[in-house]
């Protein structure tokens, strides 16, 4: 029999070695009551003091004063023989921390007889200990939405944000928002997954469910592009399986339409008619004219037409000639403290105000020219006009509220950009594109109205940052090189000098230049002494531009060649020549010594005499 208990034995010596007999511990539960909602779950957590490993523990949840098993851990695993059937299949062992004495139990589809008093019990071999916490199910909520009406801007995005009370896991809730009489379905939540399928066609697309915090009931719809027709009141509805609950709370979307334009349509005795416009407004904005002391002038009209949702506002007044002080145009949205004005002076004068200081441009990039009036007045009706230089070559031409660019000199044709952001308060500006060498000079801003005409005239200069130089080295003879430094691409001619290491000018130096579309190719020269072993440098910049360009020589590193005099290369050539010929004077004498000797014949003998005798004459 022995051998059937051995596992047995195995198991508790294993416990025994794995925990001390003499220690003790204390069982620590939530200290608060826990609350869950009906058919949704909760957790139940409790932990060792001081943190043992309870692996080999039992552990054990009791519920109500029956003590009822709601879960039993035992031998290292589930064991559920005598789990009260009310639990059966609903309850979920979270033993991740168990080695640190840490333990949970998971309840799934709460029901309202869940609630009660519970404990959590625990045994090792020598000990043990419970806790007890209190379980509160709850039933019934409270959807909270916005308190205040909600402000959209059409064109962006607004959040609508609802929560629940007492604050409690909405995960697998329903949650619906609907908006207006007809109820129109916004968004739909359902399953822990967004359901789409019957969402109103207006918002497809534009709907974003923001569920961060949905464990704590709260979420949030981010509706983007927003439009007119978004206005109204929305309800925010949640649906557990138990209950339901909604909120309802105001968006009001408004517009802010274009900036206002006043110009003046007629002229009477004494009178003027003004007429001031602006698009893209909603609600229904607010119009006033006003004095140039902000009180209001009576005895205007308005006129509103709505286009895609959205107002377009044309109010007139007619006021008198004889006031020379400015007429404000205002127009505001109801729903926003944001308003926008234009300003008239029919006195008509004006000053035109240009740059002050000289603007620089760079050869290839881009340059504004900037332009106001003073006082401020729309400019949207007058003519804008920009020339160039001494012979006033039309540069760019506005006028009847377009660019007319009919007259448009040549070289600006396809460069030019007029920016009339603020022109209603007559500020303007003209932007260059691939600014050329030949844009440089003065220029006239001129402004034109029905009555009056002024302009500003301000200076523009064109640089050109060149390459930057390169420098090369050729031989010049005794102990000499000849430096040359290259670099192409300046505007206006470019200063250059060579330098030491000590930042010294050096003087003989030679400089070409060469124009090339505009833009000058430098060459400058120098000729140096070996006996110079410090650093040369090429520098290379502008008047009118700070950067300058160099490069540097290190003459310590330069290979100067021997240098030889030609006198010496001449006797050499002199002296090897004669050797050579020696040399060949003494084998011809060798080689008729030797036919002598051979005794050959009187005709052959005849020749030789003449040869060597020929050779002689050398010697």
């Amino acid at each position: 029999m022995k051998p059937l208990f051995l596992p047995d034995l195995i198991f508790i010596f294993l416990v025994l070695l794995l925990w001390p007999l003499s220690e003790e511990f204390t069982v620590i539960g939530p200290q608060q009551p826990i609350v869950a909602f009906v058919g949704t779950e909760v957790t139940l957590p409790c932990h060792l003091h001081p943190q043992l490993d309870a692996t080999y523990m039992e552990v054990v949840w009791f519920h109500g004063q029956h003590s009822n098993v709601v879960h039993r851990y035992k031998y290292a695993q589930d064991y559920l023989k005598y789990q009260h059937p009310d639990y059966r299949g609903r309850t979920e062992f979270l033993r991740e921390n168990i080695s640190h004495g840490s333990v949970a139990l998971r309840l799934h589809q709460i029901r309202p007889s869940d609630e009660g008093k519970y404990r959590c019990f625990f045994e090792s071999p020598s000990h043990y200990n419970e806790a007890e916490f209190q379980l509160k199910v709850i039933g019934e909520f409270t959807v909270i939405g916005p308190q205040q009406p909600i402000v959209a801007l059409v064109g962006t995005e607004v959040t609508l944000p609802c929560y629940l009370h007492p604050q409690w896991d909405a995960t697998y809730m329903e949650v619906i928002w609907f908006h207006g009489q007809n109820s129109s379905l916004v968004h739909h939540y359902k399953n822990a997954q967004e359901f789409l399928k019957y969402q109103h066609l207006d918002y497809r697309g534009r709907t974003e469910f923001l569920r961060e915090n949905i464990y704590h009931g709260s979420v949030a719809l981010r509706l983007h592009q927003i439009r007119p027709s978004d206005e109204g009141k929305y309800r925010c509805f949640f649906e557990s399986p138990s209950h339901y609950h909604e909120a309802e709370f105001q968006v009001n979307v408004t517009g802010i339409g274009s900036a206002p334009h006043i110009y003046i349509d007629g002229v009477g005795y004494k009178r003027l008619h003004l007429v001031c416009t602006s698009t893209g407004w909603y609600p229904e904005p607010e119009v006033q004219w006003k004095n140039h002391k902000e009180e209001p002038l009576s005895g205007g009209s308005v006129t509103m037409k709505k286009v895609n949702g959205l107002f377009s506002v044309e109010t007139s007044i007619t006021v008198s000639a004889n006031s020379k002080e400015n007429v404000s145009c205002v127009i505001g949205s109801p729903h926003q403290s944001q308003k926008k004005e234009a300003h008239i002076a029919w006195s008509g004068k004006f000053t035109v105000i240009g740059p002050h200081e000289p603007i620089i441009a760079l050869v290839g990039r881009e340059v504004t020219l900037p332009c106001y009036l003073h006082p401020k007045l729309d400019a949207q009706n007058m003519e804008v006009v920009w020339f160039h230089g001494q012979n006033s070559s039309l540069v760019y031409h506005y006028k009847h509220a377009w660019d007319y660019l009919k007259y448009q000199h040549q070289d600006y044709q396809g460069r030019t950009e007029f920016l009339q952001e603020n022109i209603t308060s007559g500020n303007v500006s003209l932007r260059i594109h691939h600014i050329r060498p030949s844009d440089e000079g003065k220029y006239r801003c001129f402004f034109e109205s029905s009555s009056y005409y002024h302009e500003a005239e301000f200076q523009v200069y064109v640089a050109g940052i060149g390459s930057a130089p390169h420098i090369y080295k050729e031989s010049a003879g005794n102990k000499r090189l000849y430096l040359v430094c290259t670099s192409t691409g300046w505007y206006p001619e470019p200063e250059v000098q060579w330098k030491n290491h000590q930042e010294e000018p050096l003087s003989g130096g030679s400089v070409t230049m060469k124009k090339v579309n505009g833009l000058f190719s430098v060459e400058m020269s120098i000729i140096v002494s070996a006996n110079s072993k410090e650093n040369v440098s090429c520098v290379i910049g502008i008047l009118h531009f700070s950067q300058k360009m160099e490069a540097s020589f290190n003459l310590a590193d330069a290979s100067f060649p021997d240098d030889i005099h030609w006198m010496e290369i001449w006797i050499g050539t002199i002296v090897f020549s004669s050797i050579v010929f020696l040399v060949i004077i003494i084998i011809i004498i060798f080689k008729c010594q030797k036919r002598k000797k051979d005794k050959v014949s009187e005709n052959q003998h005849g020749k030789y005499y003449v040869f060597c005798s020929f050779s002689t004459l050398f010697i």
